[in-house]
């Protein structure tokens, strides 16, 4: 018989759920929760009071929904933000994003060329490193996975700047990118196609050369604002 649930308002169901059905399963980064039928079996609650809970989690960035796939873990290391972005991501064009995506990005990566600790490369060379493992997965929570390693990636990036600023402002457009990355990088090459600029990117950076790091990254950011048009195009 399940433990009774729910007698606390909104945020301390929400509180109790999690530690009921993701810590107690110690669920991980990019895992997909039961269903709503079965968590609502679970916690002994109306499929309502389930949805009410997702929502909750979903507004603190604990997970992902993805209408027709499920709802997934996001990394905790991506902090959900409540910036304009995140409420007016879909009025946003693309070329609106990547304007400012290469304002921050190009120049991130050239100080990243100059400043990086034998830490940065590290950090970096592990995160590519698991994109590559990700590459071939088909299954659905690998696109989450390897779309959360990219935000990862370039987020490190922005942390090898040394300049406390950079990561700050890349965090506020993560939402949005994440969403926007979301049917590109099920395009057939579209992982791999990203993968091999990040590998260029990681040499730029370790042989300290700033002019190529940034030529190399207005490449993969000119090819990436391509494609997302391209498949936003598609959509409509």
């Amino acid at each position: 018989m399940s433990r009774r649930f729910g007698r606390g308002g909104p945020s301390g169901r929400a509180e109790e759920a999690w530690t009921r059905i993701v810590e107690e399963a110690h669920l991980a980064t990019g895992d997909r929760l039961p269903s709503e039928r079965q968590l609502a079996v679970s916690l002994d609650v109306s499929r309502g009071t389930v949805r009410e809970i997702l929502k909750a989690w979903e507004a603190q960035g604990r997970v992902v929904i993805r209408p027709g796939a499920g709802c997934f873990l996001r990394d905790r290391h991506l902090p959900h933000s409540e910036h304009v972005l995140e409420v007016f991501g879909e009025k946003l064009r693309v070329m609106d994003i990547f304007e400012v995506r290469r304002g921050l990005e190009v120049t991130g990566v050239r100080l990243a060329a100059i400043r990086a600790s034998e830490e940065d490369l590290t950090r970096l060379g592990q995160l590519v490193d698991r994109m590559q493992a990700l590459v071939q997965e088909t299954r659905t929570d690998s696109f989450l996975q390897f779309i959360q390693v990219d935000q990862l990636f370039h987020r490190a990036i922005q942390e090898a700047t040394h300049n406390p600023l950079y990561p700050v402002l890349f965090q506020a457009l993560s939402p949005v990118l994440e969403k926007v990355s979301w049917n590109a990088s099920r395009r057939t090459g579209a992982r791999q196609h990203a993968l091999d600029y990040h590998r260029k990117i990681v040499r730029a950076i370790q042989q300290k050369n700033p002019d190529l790091g940034a030529a190399v990254m207005e490449l993969h950011l000119s090819d990436a604002e391509e494609l997302l048009t391209a498949v936003l195009a598609g959509e409509e």
